[in-house]
Parts: C-alpha cells; sequence; structure tokens
C-alpha cells in the first residue's frame, strides 16, 4: 500500500501530503510530521524573543541598580519604628534589595527558558503551545508598548529597545503560525 493511500474509514493524516502517520519520512511511520516553514519562521522569530529576554532582564536589573538608594532611603523611612519590635538597618534593607535583584534574574531566566520550549513545543505542532505563545504575545505587547510610550523604563535604552523588538517579533511570530499552512500543520486541515 503506497504512504498516500488509507484504509476505508481511517482517520485523514495529520499534515496533508505526509500519508498516515508518516510525518513526512518517507511512510515509515517513524516521527512527527515536518513543520511547514511558517512554523519554523515563528520558531525562530521565539527564539529571537527569547534571547531578547536576556536585554529586557539586565535592563531591569540596570533600572533597579540605578534606583538603590532611592528605594533603600524609602524603606528605611516606612519602617523607622522597625518590624515586629525589631530595627531595621540600612544593611538590612541593602542585602534584601540586592536579593530582589537576584530574584528578578532567576525569573527572568525562567521565563526565558519557558518560552523557549512552549516554542519547541510549537515547532512540534502541538496546538496547545501554539495558544500559549499567543497568550505570550499578548503580555509582551502589553510590555512592548509600555516601553514605546517610555512608561517604567526609567530611561534605560537597553530596556526600552529589547521590550519593543519582543514585542514586534512575537506579533509577527503569532500572526505567521496562524496563517493557511501553518494552520492546517496544527489541526490537519480541519475546519475551525
Amino acid at each position: 500500500m503506497k504512504a498516500d493511500e488509507r484504509l476505508s474509514g481511517a482517520p485523514p493524516p495529520r499534515y496533508p501530503g505526509t500519508g498516515q502517520g508518516s510525518g513526512g519520512t518517507g511512510g515509515t511511520g517513524e516521527g512527527p510530521p515536518e513543520a511547514p516553514s511558517a512554523v519554523r519562521i515563528a520558531y525562530e522569530l521565539w527564539c529571537l524573543v527569547a534571547v531578547l529576554g536576556i536585554g529586557t532582564t539586565v535592563g531591569v536589573i540596570l533600572v533597579m541598580s540605578g534606583l538603590q538608594d532611592t528605594v533603600v532611603d524609602e524603606m528605611l523611612e516606612r519602617f523607622s519604628g522597625g518590624v515586629n519590635g525589631q530595627p531595621v538597618t540600612r544593611a538590612d534593607v541593602v542585602s534584601s534589595f540586592h536579593l530582589s535583584l537576584g530574584v528578578i534574574g532567576v525569573l527572568g531566566a525562567v521565563v526565558i527558558g519557558l518560552t523557549w520550549l512552549v516554542a519547541r513545543r510549537m515547532l512540534r505542532g502541538k496546538a496547545w503551545a501554539r495558544a500559549v505563545l499567543v497568550g505570550f504575545t499578548a503580555i509582551i505587547t502589553v510590555i512592548g508598548f509600555e516601553g514605546l510610550l517610555g512608561f517604567n523604563s526609567n530611561g534605560s535604552v537597553v530596556l526600552e529597545v529589547c521590550a519593543i523588538l519582543q514585542a514586534v517579533l512575537a506579533i509577527g511570530a503569532s500572526v505567521i503560525v496562524h496563517r493557511g499552512e501553518a494552520h492546517r500543520f496544527f489541526y490537519g486541515g480541519r475546519p475551525r
């Protein structure tokens, strides 16, 4: 039986032209179908979004570091009476501030890794991953437009540029992956 022939009553192939479960490997039945070029391009765009996430994370840490004296003074004033009967020293507040910068760095790394992992799942044809990335696009776009308008950046050019580029790339990737051949890759040509 040829790869393009199907038994009557068998479900349609997952991706047109690959045969019943052949995954584009010549009908051997091994592996998932090869992603069309639109999905590969969207994956590469999401990889760029993740790489720019490094710049965004570094930008946030730099902006926060520049505000250290202001934040420490404000916290000392706010907790001038102490916490639970214990006095609050400048060293306590500074160490807490540095700990928060470390947490920001770790959270940035987690988001970058999660973006890449979900993009890999999208490349393998997982429709849920495509949906998750649309959610990421909405969040990244809001953050990017804040950078475009100059909100919350405190003059950090690195942060503004990275946030805006991430938004543009994420929007592009989301549009590309929802069109024609890419849509059929996720749903096997079924109507929405």
